[in-house]
């Protein structure tokens, strides 16, 4: 909602849980996907926008650069993995995956 120019825009969070089968083992992983409509971001700083300080802060979206760096930290100490696909005026879609163990 913070970076979305109309506050009662949707966000769209969806969680499932997927396997994959090799003739080895079988691998469950929780995926959660967050889908806004917000500005976006320009392909040019999606490489850093995990890494601790950066922002591209202005008078109108402040941060500190470090919530999405703790994220990636903590998904990445459980195993999994975190990205985004973006782009400018068009929104974007943050997710994750973690391992499940059975």
């Amino acid at each position: 909602m913070k970076y979305s120019p109309d506050p009662s825009t949707p966000i769209t969070l969806t969680s499932v849980v997927r396997q994959s089968v090799t003739p080895e083992s079988v691998h469950y992983e929780w995926r959660v996907e967050v889908v806004d409509q917000g500005i976006g971001i320009a392909a040019e700083y999606l490489p850093m926008i995990f890494e601790r300080f950066y922002t591209r802060s202005s008078a109108l979206q402040v941060g500190s650069g470090l919530g999405l760096a703790i994220c990636k930290e903590i998904i990445e100490r459980h195993g999994g993995v975190i990205g985004v696909q973006s782009a400018p005026d068009q929104g974007s879609a943050f997710f994750f995956t973690l391992p499940l163990v059975t």
